[in-house]
């Protein structure tokens, strides 16, 4: 009965309505992104979509959820982001890979790694993309495992505000004396940590990607800890 009630009082809610409405009708654009989703993760083995709830929200860590490859189109236009072919692309918190499935259907041949928690998609994305000996998908704390050599970082709002000041500082050690190292933050819910931060040049992105993000670079190697 507590549900009930909760779902009556959610429909005569016109500000939940039009949430549930925009992000189940207006987002995928009238189920065409949908469509498009389904047919582009066959192609690369198997479903990606969905939202998951997290097991390690005590780490500051959130759940999972896709995007849409007609948003990430246009995060990722050549005027947003270019992508040399030395640059090593990683995906923070990749769930079942549709970021890298992105990625080779752009035709890159870069070194692209996953980084997902959650050891069921983990073991769904690298088992579907064994076939790409230029992509590796880690199952581990993103902290712990991160590789050293990353240049470009993809994250889809995966952490809670300190948690996210904690992976601006860690992406600071890894860009050492001569920075080299470049976030693309989608739905960037704590955009103001690096808008704030002089090491940081950020750029928001003006495209329709539904969600704000921004693209942000760190131009400055942090100053050393006392």
């Amino acid at each position: 009965m507590a549900r009930v009630r909760n779902t009556a009082r959610h429909i005569r809610d016109p500000a939940f309505l039009k949430w549930r409405w925009q992000l189940r009708v207006v987002k995928p654009r009238f189920g065409i992104e949908t469509l498009r989703d389904f047919i582009i993760d066959e192609r690369f083995g198997g479903r990606c979509g969905g939202t998951y709830e997290s097991h390690w929200n005590h780490m500051g860590y959130r759940g999972t959820s896709s995007a849409h490859y007609y948003y990430l189109s246009k995060l990722f236009a050549e005027h947003n982001i270019h992508i040399s072919p030395d640059d090593v692309l990683i995906d923070v918190g990749c769930g079942k890979g549709r970021v890298l499935n992105f990625w080779l259907k752009k035709g890159l041949t870069n070194r692209m790694v996953g980084i997902e928690i959650d050891e069921r998609w983990a073991s769904f994305a690298a088992k579907r993309l064994t076939k790409y000996p230029n992509v590796e998908v880690l199952c581990g704390d993103a902290f712990e495992v991160m590789p050293k050599e990353g240049t470009i970082f993809f994250i889809f709002n995966p952490f809670t505000k300190e948690t996210t000041q904690r992976f601006k500082e860690h992406l600071e050690t890894l860009g050492g004396r001569e920075p080299n190292i470049t976030l693309v933050y989608y739905m960037c819910n704590y955009d103001q940590l690096f808008d704030d931060d002089p090491n940081w040049t950020v750029h928001h992105v003006t495209d329709n990607t539904f969600h704000p993000s921004i693209i942000a670079r760190l131009t400055k190697a942090a100053a050393p800890a006392n």
